[in-house]
């Protein structure tokens, strides 16, 4: 890692920091507006180049490097770690006492409707068929769909209003 310890965190911090980070834009969002923002990101990808370094307790910590850094500290490119963040979107959690929102829709409905698009279509004829699952989110009134190939690789994914 560079000298300079001062710019280093621990690994567990930094990860929560970048999870309120992208809370927090995903929150400002709809500020203003009727937008409901729960599901606006469907999900989102941080990757940072980094020094990670394993400390005397166990616990891990990143350094962040630039390219500048390598160059004055001649930091050889093979000890540089990439740490990836995938972020994915939940529903918020339903009160046990309200009655859920029944959908307006069916999932076979929603799961036709995302094969139908041109873009699935064309994918589907060159992967082969695609398996759709279908969730329903009732403090939204949405569907989040995943359409999947043959391995469960994920093909894509959408957020579809019930009617």
């Amino acid at each position: 890692m560079a000298d300079n310890p001062i710019n280093e965190t621990d690994l567990q911090a930094f990860l929560e920091m970048a999870g309120r980070s992208l809370s927090d834009a995903q929150s400002q969002l709809g500020t203003g507006s009727n937008l409901k923002t729960d599901f606006v990101l469907a999900n989102a990808e941080l990757e940072a180049r980094v020094g990670l370094q394993a400390r005397e307790d166990g616990s891990f910590a990143v350094q962040p490097i630039s390219s500048a850094d390598m160059v004055k500290s001649n930091i050889n490119s093979a000890a540089i770690s990439t740490v990836r963040i995938n972020f994915i979107a939940t529903g918020a959690e339903t009160n046990p006492n309200e009655s859920p929102s029944t959908p307006t829709r069916t999932k076979d409905d929603v799961a036709k409707e995302i094969l139908a698009r041109p873009d699935v279509a064309r994918l589907a004829e060159i992967i082969g068929p695609l398996n759709v699952k279908a969730t329903f989110e009732p403090t939204n009134q949405r569907w989040i769909v995943v359409a999947e190939d043959q391995k469960g690789r994920i093909i894509r994914e959408a957020l579809i209003a019930d009617k």
